[in-house]
């Protein structure tokens, strides 16, 4: 019988030191469903990153730096290919990431800029 009980012991505590060790960290899930908090930091990352491309034109613009048109296409062609889409996909995505943004920003109560 004590041995029986010992077992039972050391049967318990490995489970429950199996439960408390520290678990290898998991990739986070993209949201799904009705998860809009997700969903806001998806639309916000990719407005900011459009924000930053129109910022790069906006300044070659003010600038005229001598070849920079150049760089800024070759910025924009780069970006849209790591991005694995075409100029127009990034554009029309630009556009609907900042009008979604826009719109959760009045939302909010946020006054986007």
């Amino acid at each position: 019988m004590r041995y029986w009980l010992l077992g039972i012991l050391a049967a318990l505590s490995m489970q429950a030191h199996a439960q408390l060790a520290p678990q290898p960290p998991q990739a986070p899930q993209p949201p799904q469903g009705n998860d809009i908090m997700g969903k806001a930091m998806i639309v916000s990352r990719i407005a900011g990153l459009c924000e930053g491309i129109r910022q790069v034109k906006v300044f070659q613009d003010a600038a005229q730096l001598e070849g920079g048109d150049e760089f800024v296409v070759k910025f924009l062609n780069a970006e849209a290919k790591r991005l694995g889409k075409t100029m127009q996909q990034l554009d029309t995505q630009c556009i609907q990431a900042q009008s979604t943004f826009e719109q959760l920003s009045t939302m909010a109560g946020i006054s986007p800029q």
